[in-house]
């Protein structure tokens, strides 16, 4: 489970003001893309809400709980379990009998961790009917709860065309649970406050500059193995721009923040030149939360950048696979126990 955010920038399509929408990531990824074009579904405004952590853009549609929703991961009480925020409602269906609200992030239905719409649906076409108890999170007055609303459930009858339907990211989640019996307390009006469990939570220790440089290198060799798939030149490492990444991403992990232009107005572009590089500079960044490896939440973050449109030359996909680019670098900071920032700088200069 991983939330990753990511966002990219171009400077040849940028007047360097600040990006104009940020929504604030584990494994696993909130997208922040400047001066570009929404998709037709892209996540409504209030996924920018502190509590609450987009993982896509991409929503999707729920037949059985007749829901709209982009994965999630929602901060509970030190945690951020991944789930599906709610970003509308489309009839009535099991979500209505949930009592599900729009600004609601769903985290498990029987156990099972709901990563998307479309996984909602592919795992409860596989559900007997019968009870079912969900994990909600949801904000009221400033403070977030954990509610266990249950209800009867009937599965569809004709489950072949959904069983098949559920998103490659929900594959993994089969053996994650919610546990909110945990160190749970009630609040009132049938809501709880709760531990959040992932199943599979991996201790991480901190990271050396040694093994720094080898979660760089593998996101330089993601990079280019994207790139080769779609027919495009590998890029050269630039030791200057990954300098400018390095110095970037610890900037952002030491004065928490998340954006391209720096809390002192600084921009791409302004970065590189304070370095002594006079060249263009596309930039992609993502911050990371999650409990599984540094390794997979590098590996989450670049899947979900490819994962945008295609054809899209502004986006982070259009980034990394810019068939102008020469060189890259890549720059990391880890703020301890769960979190990584991630740069990557591209030039179509031959910088070194």
């Amino acid at each position: 489970m991983t939330f990753v955010s990511i966002a990219a920038f171009n400077i040849r399509f940028l007047s360097f003001k600040a990006l104009s929408f940020k929504i604030g990531t584990l494994v696993s990824s909130l997208l922040l893309a400047a001066n570009l074009a929404l998709p037709t579904q892209a996540a409504p405004a209030a996924v920018k809400r502190s509590w609450v952590y987009s993982l896509s853009q991409k929503q999707e549609n729920s037949e059985v709980l007749k829901i709209w929703g982009v994965p999630a991961c929602a901060a509970v009480n030190g945690a951020n379990p991944k789930g599906t925020y709610v970003t509308g409602l489309i009839g009535y269906g099991l979500g209505d009998d949930l009592k599900l609200q729009v600004g609601d992030v769903l985290l498990s239905i029987n156990g099972r961790v709901i990563t998307s719409a479309r996984d909602a649906d592919r795992i409860l076409d596989n559900m007997p009917g019968g009870e079912v108890k969900a994990v909600v999170a949801r904000q009221e007055n400033g403070r977030v709860f954990l509610l266990q609303p249950h209800t009867m459930f009937a599965p569809r009858t004709n489950r072949s065309a959904s069983a098949n339907s559920g998103s490659a990211s929900g594959s993994g989640s089969d053996s994650q649970d919610v546990d909110v019996t945990t160190n749970s307390r009630s609040d009132g009006n049938g809501m709880y406050s709760s531990s959040y469990k992932a199943a599979r939570d991996i201790k991480k220790s901190t990271v050396s500059n040694e093994s720094m440089a080898g979660l760089e290198s593998y996101m330089f060799e993601l990079i280019n193995s994207d790139r080769q798939k779609f027919g495009q030149q590998k890029l050269r490492m630039s030791s200057s721009l990954s300098q400018v990444a390095r110095k970037f991403a610890q900037d952002m992990a030491t004065r928490n923040f998340f954006d391209h232009t720096d809390p002192s107005g600084n921009t791409p572009h302004m970065r590189a030149r304070m370095a002594g590089l006079n060249c263009l500079v596309f930039e992609n960044i993502s911050v990371n939360y999650g409990p599984l490896s540094w390794k997979d939440m590098i590996k989450g973050a670049q899947a979900e950048m490819m994962a945008e449109p295609a054809g899209d030359p502004h986006n982070h996909r259009g980034n990394i696979l810019n068939p102008d680019a020469a060189v890259v670098g890549v720059g990391m900071a880890v703020v301890m126990p769960n979190k990584i920032y991630c740069v990557q700088e591209f030039s179509p200069s031959e910088v070194p």
